[in-house]
């Protein structure tokens, strides 16, 4: 499948001419959203999930609203950037390059907590290999 960016315009206005540009990822038969970009934010969903539960739980109920979903939305985010059309290398450089592109999400939501959850923080980097170990193995 080859893979390109698209550049499209969209016009707001056309008596004032205004015209918004931005770039999508399209594949060879134009489809939006590649496969595996679709299966990426699918697992970050389910992932996201279970890491949800063990928030809730480890915080004995306490866990606000609020902290559950930017919790799971930040694994949300783990499957959109895992997901991305990356140049396909060896498996251990796959591996890694999800474990540390979870961690790097995952940092955003561990400084956004003043660092009191290292426990969420290092899970998303298991997630990040956990998403590249399921999108790169082999026959899929």
């Amino acid at each position: 499948m080859d893979l390109f960016w698209n550049k499209r315009s969209l016009t707001r206005s056309r008596n004032r001419g205004m015209s918004m540009n931005f770039l999508i990822f399209v594949d060879s038969e134009r489809n939006i959203m590649s496969k595996r970009l679709k299966v990426a934010l699918l697992g970050g969903a389910i992932l996201g999930l279970v890491c949800v539960v063990g928030a809730y739980l480890r915080s004995g109920g306490t866990a606000s609203p609020a902290f559950i979903f930017a919790l799971w939305f930040n694994r949300v985010i783990i499957g959109l950037v895992v997901g991305a059309p990356w140049d396909t290398s060896s498996k251990s450089k796959n591996l890694l390059r999800g474990g540390l592109l979870g961690l790097l999400v995952s940092f955003a939501f561990y400084s956004s907590t003043n660092f009191q959850d290292p426990i969420s923080f290092v899970a998303g980097g298991m997630y990040g290999v956990i998403l590249e170990a399921w999108l790169s193995r082999p026959g899929k």
